[in-house]
């Protein structure tokens, strides 16, 4: 009997959960239909106007700089749309080529920076 009790206080308790979980969808998909009903409504404009922005945009975060005051100075921008929330750009091909490139060439200095100190531990054995 308290394996039952268990039993039925867990599906019961699971069940909460899927219906949370199954209510957060549905408030999902009325947010995007939302925020498709009013990309169809300024589809063709000529001007991008304030009260447009405001429609659009729920909030910018603009993150701390990094890189100090020289050319390799990046500073992040989260821009947070009504109704859909932080939207991220996929990456084209070209700047996955570039991070992939970037990467191969940190592994490869990795590499190196690994063989150097391979051949000082080597050298110092061979000196005492």
């Amino acid at each position: 009997m308290t394996e039952y009790d268990t039993e039925q206080s867990n599906l019961e308790q699971r069940m909460s959960e899927l219906e949370t979980a199954t209510e957060r969808i549905s408030n999902k998909a009325v947010q995007i239909d939302k925020f498709v009903r009013l990309v169809k409504k300024y589809r063709d404009f000529e001007e991008m106007t304030s009260p447009m922005l405001n429609d659009f945009i729920e909030k910018v975060v603009i993150h701390e700089a990094e890189g100090g005051r020289t050319k390799d100075r990046t500073q992040q921008v989260d821009i947070y749309f009504n109704f859909i929330g932080n939207f991220v750009l996929p990456l084209s091909e070209d700047e996955v080529e570039a991070l992939q490139s970037e990467e191969a060439l940190q592994s490869e200095e990795a590499r190196r920076a690994e063989e150097i100190a391979e051949r000082k531990r080597k050298s110092s054995k061979k000196y005492t």
